[in-house]
């Protein structure tokens, strides 16, 4: 009977690591990654497949360009574009334009495009063995600068205040009027100089009108005298405002409406 014990024992003991072993064995069957099909080795990058290495790795030296707002750059405009080199560094990437001049200063590409030109083709190279070969390309839609607002700024006692207009003003604000600015503000952020512009005071009673001409960006004396004048009611108008745009032409912006309260 001691015997049947001991025989017991062993049988149960191999079948205890028998089923150990099959678990262990099962577990590595579900840890093992599935096979990689082929065509899961390539990526595409700047359109073009690229190979992942064995180890994961991706060949180099790589380049992306990226403009700073969407894939849009703006006529007469110095576009600022983001540039993502892998393996190379900036200074040794080759770059060819079309519809526009480019140039990298400090860490970073600017592009103006050309007058008339619809899209700027921006492509870099690597110098290889005496060769040129092409890393990266990127295409880009040239848009016209939308027109800025001109907004007018106002002092008081250290403090500045914007006004944008076609929202009522109290009588009170207007002898701390100052300057008129203009600048888009979005998507990029580009200033206007002011080069003049022209008051209108249209009183309540609908027949008397003044008039006065800046001092450059800022109010004139005739100006002041003109508002110190106002009562509610009144409407004031900031009419012919002339600019210059960063391409240096001079444009002229849209009006600003304050009713007077």
């Amino acid at each position: 009977a001691y015997i049947n014990s001991i025989q017991e024992a062993i049988l149960l003991s191999e079948a205890e690591l028998l089923r150990d072993f099959s678990s262990a064995e099962a577990r590595k069957e579900t840890v093992q990654p599935d096979p990689v099909p082929e065509d899961s080795r390539y990526v595409l990058v700047n359109h073009r497949q690229k190979v992942i290495n064995i180890d994961g790795t991706m060949d180099v030296p790589v380049v992306f360009a990226s403009p700073m707002v969407e894939s849009i750059l703006y006529a007469g405009y110095d576009n600022p574009v983001g540039l993502t080199c892998i393996g190379i560094d900036m200074k040794d990437v080759i770059f060819s334009i079309s519809g526009g001049t480019g140039r990298l200063e400090s860490g970073r590409y600017y592009i103006w495009p050309d007058k008339d030109a619809g899209n700027v083709l921006l492509t870099m190279y690597v110098e290889k063995n005496g060769k040129r070969e092409e890393i990266g390309q990127q295409k880009f839609i040239v848009r016209e600068l939308p027109l800025p607002s001109p907004e007018i700024l106002s002092d008081d006692n250290g403090k500045t205040a914007v006004y944008a207009g076609n929202v009522p003003v109290p009588v009170a604000e207007l002898g701390k009027f100052s300057r008129i600015e203009a600048m888009v503000k979005d998507p990029v952020e580009i200033s206007y100089r002011i080069i003049s512009f022209e008051t209108i005071l249209m009183k309540s009673d609908g027949e008397t009108i003044l008039s006065a001409i800046s001092d450059g960006s800022r109010f004139s004396a005739d100006q002041k005298m003109q508002l110190s004048s106002a009562e509610p009611g009144d409407k004031l108008y900031i009419t012919s405002v002339l600019a210059e745009s960063p391409a240096g032409g001079t444009v002229q912006l849209p009006p600003v409406n304050a009713p007077i309260y």
